[in-house]
């Protein structure tokens, strides 16, 4: 089973890209807030990088804007890519199922 069910807050503005195949695909960074304080005192945050396509993403960025808090429902990815100095690298994001606006 691979199910990821999180909520947050939208780290910045939403921007839809249209790949050459016609897929819209949205990038968001969701930033949660954890139950434990650290030694300051404040609440520790968690930031999930996340994909979502098609219909998902464009009614995300019709309807959402940074700051907004939503409730996700998705899968855990890793994509391995290499970046400009040609070395291997790995990412671990969510890909979205579905949306809850929680605003």
């Amino acid at each position: 089973m691979n199910c990821v069910n999180i909520t947050g807050y939208l780290t910045k503005e939403l921007s839809l890209k249209i790949l050459e195949n016609g897929t819209k695909v949205l990038n968001i960074r969701l930033a949660n807030n954890q139950s434990k304080k650290n030694t300051s005192g404040e609440y520790e945050v968690c930031f999930f990088n996340m994909v979502a396509y098609n219909q998902i993403a464009e009614n995300m960025c019709q309807h959402l804007k940074k700051g907004d808090r939503i409730g996700v429902t998705g899968k855990l990815i890793s994509e391995q890519y290499r970046d400009k100095e040609n070395r291997e690298c790995e990412i671990t994001k969510i890909t979205i199922q579905h949306v809850d606006y929680l605003m």
